[in-house]
């Protein structure tokens, strides 16, 4: 396996892409014959796939947050209910979705950001 600094440019452009397609796609493109392409080719596939990764990850920023808005709505409804702190109310939520204390996996189930039921002092 050569080192990256010994690629050629047109190697480092096709490493790109596959990797930048799997990115922007969630599959790698082993259907995709790009033996024959240039390095035009992979420059102009590679913008149009920073593109998709942008739109994408403009979409899961919109759609964490409108969760997150959903999630702190009913960590204040258990609080109003119970006299929960924010923790004691993530615990509950902990509980219901069976994640075991694990924070990383229970906001993956409630489908918002990494850290986002992390207090901030």
């Amino acid at each position: 396996m050569k080192a990256w600094n010994e690629l050629t440019q047109l190697e480092q452009l096709a490493i790109t892409h596959w990797d930048l397609y799997k990115d922007a796609h969630n599959v790698r493109p082993r259907w995709l014959d790009t033996s024959q392409w240039t390095e035009s080719d992979f420059e102009l596939a590679i913008t149009e796939l920073y593109t998709i990764c942008d739109r994408n990850e403009r979409m899961r920023n919109a759609d964490e947050a409108a969760a997150f808005e959903i999630v702190k709505a009913r960590i204040t409804a258990l609080q109003e209910m119970h006299g929960f702190d924010w923790n004691d109310a993530v615990n509950w939520l902990h509980a219901e979705y069976e994640t075991n204390g694990d924070q990383g996996y229970l906001e993956f189930q409630l489908g918002i950001a990494y850290g986002a039921l992390t207090l901030k002092d």
